[in-house]
């Protein structure tokens, strides 16, 4: 399996894993944040995702080994947009570096749309891991003041 397909179903693993854990948080009543409610209430687009990436790996797979890293083509575009980046700013960046570089072929082309999920989903799977380390912290505080609050009592 080509890497960058490994690489997301891993990335989706994470996130799954950190989805889980938010689920058993909220379920207690804990406060999560807005960004990982966000996860909780938008994880099952990732998911749908998934499973049409199981669906398509064979072509898919087929596709990469065919075609020029175009992935860090698109990953240097999300980024220099702040992964804020619409149709129209795809296109425009595209055209400019077809003009550069090399013009892609129709397989390349093809693999445009699962690669930016691939990066998007990146992208979340490094957020949600940041985001852990700072539910963990929270919990650790939280943990901590209610030590001592039954002290006090």
């Amino acid at each position: 399996m080509h890497k960058y397909i490994s690489d997301f179903f891993l990335n989706c693993d994470d996130i799954e894993e950190y989805y889980q854990h938010l689920i058993r948080i909220t379920k207690q009543l804990d406060y999560v944040g807005a960004t990982n409610e966000w996860i909780i209430d938008n994880y099952y687009l990732i998911a749908q995702y998934k499973n049409s990436i199981i669906t398509d790996k064979k072509l898919l797979n087929k596709k990469f080994k065919k075609s020029r890293d175009i992935y860090n083509v698109i990953k240097k575009i999300v980024d220099d947009n702040d992964y804020n980046l619409n149709y129209k700013t795809l296109v425009k960046e595209l055209n400019l570096f077809q003009k550069k570089n090399y013009y892609f072929t129709y397989n390349e082309i093809s693999i445009i749309l699962p690669i930016l999920n691939f990066v998007y989903i990146s992208k979340i799977d490094e957020l949600s891991k940041q985001l852990a380390k700072y539910l963990h912290i929270s919990e650790e505080v939280s943990t901590i003041m209610n030590k001592k609050i039954e002290m006090i009592i």
